[in-house]
């Protein structure tokens, strides 16, 4: 571990501006509509560009526009790679990542050591009402649930004996599955809710709503309608009436700084 470089959150910001802006070279050509989501709107909107500790950036695409891309994009710079179940079958999220080949990284929960990376998430519909959203939130909770037990390595302090012994039966039970298993079983479960539900007035990130639970749950003109705001003095979009998309998903104080201690990054980064 002496030999590894670490990486600071300025220098993990700037390679994934370097993909950001390859990533974004292919929307524009292929004149494919995005959106930054989560933390990513969060700080385009707050700070015109990063949220000053964070280490990784989200993007949606609607669902027709994800499975273009995910069939077409193949990064400009060799650095990059893209990673997705529809290229590699061990791959163990349901939604698309671009990584820098160049780097490492730890998590000190999670098995994880994709380096710095962007996200790519599709867009889905879901129903019109609310039964029906909380039945495909459940659904995919209890998907993400089995999916994280397989990759777990290390639990918080303030996780209870009971909540540990749980999760660590729960590992040994699932040790037959590949975690791969879960995150393909995740996105066929998305797409099927988005075919199902296509004429629907209602959209969400649903591949992770096993971590941001339905608070990315919204109209579907939140998601279909963007404006383009300044992200590091590049070109981004956020949703339109950006306002209702945060207050859903932090709450109506999110222009507000959270205290220190719940000022957290992914991991921690370094070169290869």
């Amino acid at each position: 571990m002496e030999t590894q470089q670490e990486l600071s959150i300025p220098e993990v910001q700037q390679r994934i501006l370097a993909m950001y802006d390859d990533v974004i070279k292919f929307f524009n050509d292929n004149q494919i509509p995005y959106l930054l989501t989560g933390g990513s709107a969060l700080g385009g909107t707050r700070h015109h560009g990063f949220i000053p500790w964070d280490d990784d950036m989200d993007l949606g695409l609607l669902r027709d526009d994800y499975q273009r891309f995910v069939a077409e994009y193949q990064p400009q710079n060799t650095q990059f790679q893209l990673k997705s179940l529809e290229y590699d079958a061990n791959w163990e999220n349901g939604y698309a990542r671009v990584i820098d080949l160049q780097t490492g990284s730890i998590n000190q929960y999670l098995n994880i050591n994709h380096g710095v990376f962007l996200d790519v998430f599709p867009i889905d519909h879901l129903p019109d009402s609310k039964q029906g959203q909380k039945r495909h939130y459940y659904q995919m909770k209890i998907l993400d649930v089995l999916r994280n037990s397989k990759r777990r390595v290390g639990y918080r302090d303030d996780e209870s004996r009971l909540a540990v012994f749980c999760k660590e039966s729960l590992r040994i039970v699932l040790k037959p599955f590949k975690i791969s298993y879960f995150a393909r079983k995740m996105s066929t479960l998305a797409q099927k809710t988005n075919a199902k539900y296509k004429n629907s007035q209602v959209m969400s990130l649903y591949i992770v709503q096993g971590i941001n639970q339905q608070r990315e749950t919204n109209a579907a003109s939140i998601y279909q309608h963007r404006q383009k705001i300044q992200f590091e003095g590049r070109e981004g979009y956020v949703p339109t009436d950006v306002q209702t998309y945060l207050t859903h998903l932090y709450g109506p104080q999110y222009l507000e700084l959270p205290p220190v201690e719940a000022r957290k990054a992914h991991g921690h980064f370094y070169l290869k």
